[in-house]
């Protein structure tokens, strides 16, 4: 399809035209589209660049400038990502399941002071590394067919939600005992 409109004649400057080319009185010349289309490509890039910039910092990624660089974050993961595993949904159901099915209330835990689900958890944790001699542990706190270990990974489940309510139980009483958390 040809233009109705004359092409510029900057000679490729278009810096004569540029004014004209903008109200549309004259057709670009290629290398005007040319220089618009690399002008374009460099702001696509550089938007698409200070999104990826975003999403690595939002992620804990560090930029180190000499190295031109990006690192991966140090220390633990952030909480956000740990929620996202189907481990720690296992465990944080596991304690549902124990406050809800076994009955095993957070008050119940606070009549924990011996260090017991600790030492359960201990126990489920020994059972998942192969340490279960078959035997109910003599560290078990508890009766006896309280002690149901399955498989590795159902029994460091068990041991995770163990654990997660000892730290509430310890929380709760920090909390009473006014500390800080």
């Amino acid at each position: 399809m040809t233009s109705e409109k004359p092409r510029c004649d900057c000679l490729n400057d278009c810096g004569d035209d540029y004014k004209r080319i903008e109200d549309g009185a004259v057709e670009p010349c290629d290398h005007f589209k040319e220089r618009a289309a690399e002008r374009e490509a460099r702001a696509a890039a550089e938007r698409a660049s200070t999104a990826a910039v975003r999403t690595l910092k939002a992620r804990g990624y560090t930029y180190t400038d000499g190295a031109e660089q990006w690192r991966p974050p140090r220390g633990r993961p952030p909480a956000w990502k740990l929620r996202d595993t189907q481990a720690a949904r296992d465990v944080l159901a596991e304690r549902r399941r124990q406050v809800e099915v076994e009955g095993n209330s957070p008050e119940d835990d606070d009549r924990y002071i011996d260090h017991d689900l600790i030492r359960a958890a201990i126990c489920y944790a020994r059972s998942a590394g192969g340490f279960n001699s078959g035997n109910v542990p003599g560290q078990w706190p508890w009766m006896l067919e309280w002690w149901k270990p399955t498989t590795p990974r159902r029994d460091l489940v068990k041991a995770g939600a163990l654990i997660l309510a000892e730290i509430e139980r310890i929380d709760r009483v920090g909390a009473s005992n006014g500390d800080e958390q």
